[in-house]
């Protein structure tokens, strides 16, 4: 009969195996945030200009209601760009910007005083709300309402 001293193996092979497993578990984790992030489609440019463009948005940030049309405009190089009329508050307060879509669907917003300015991935849901997805593909804010 042969006698072994698990005590011996277990301080040799038990700390390797902690380490495999940790390292299989931060690559699955890691494939699903990938995974999770490449199954979204964003809208394209064309579907941009076609659902938004023409139109306007409307939604709540920081607990006040605003209201934006984007005026068609150019395309110019690949890039759509145009004028933006807003009203932001209970008071209505008018307000204006830019906006420009970019050929993979990036779409970015510019106003004179700073604040909103940069750019979103956009998904259009059921023809009738926009979502916004940062670069990293995290959701961002709330769904817009699109006024036909």
């Amino acid at each position: 009969m042969v006698t072994v001293n698990l005590r011996s193996y277990e301080n040799k092979f038990i700390p390797q195996l902690a380490m495999i497993l940790l390292a299989s578990s931060f690559w699955v984790c890691a494939s699903m945030n990938a995974a999770t992030a490449d199954e979204i489609t964003y809208a394209t440019q064309a579907e941009l200009l076609d659902a938004v463009i023409g139109k306007s948005l409307k939604g709540v940030e920081q607990g006040k209601e605003w209201e934006e049309y984007y005026k068609p405009g150019k395309i110019k190089k690949g890039v759509a760009k145009g004028k933006i009329k807003g009203k932001w508050g209970a008071a209505k307060e008018r307000y204006s910007g830019k906006w420009s879509v970019e050929e993979d669907g990036l779409m970015c917003f510019k106003y004179p005083n700073g604040e909103g300015n940069g750019c979103w991935y956009t998904k259009i849901v059921d023809g009738t709300r926009v979502q916004w997805y940062k670069k990293d593909g995290n959701r961002d804010g709330e769904d817009a309402t699109i006024i036909q």
